[in-house]
């Protein structure tokens, strides 16, 4: 879902698998060694900051962009009076 949103911005599926989805995965198995723990505990919370920031970013300028089109909206948008 994040590749719609933010393209480019996490590898494409079988990098990010390889990179991502599977030392965190395998972190949680029963079994887990402390570097696989430590290593998936590292990849999750580097997607965790990326999306959230990500996501932070893009919700500000919406709401920047919906707030200042509600204080300056353009004049396109107010109707024509032609004096004749």
């Amino acid at each position: 879902m994040i590749n719609f949103v933010a393209p480019g911005l996490l590898p494409e599926n079988a990098t990010f698998r390889q990179l991502f989805e599977t030392p965190i995965t395998q972190a949680q198995e029963r079994g887990a060694t402390l570097v696989q723990c430590m290593l998936g505990a590292a990849r999750a919370e580097y997607v965790c900051v990326c999306v959230t920031v990500h996501l932070c970013t893009y919700m500000c300028d919406s709401t920047y962009a919906y707030t200042h089109n509600l204080m300056h909206p353009t004049s396109h948008h107010q109707p024509h009076h032609h004096h004749h």
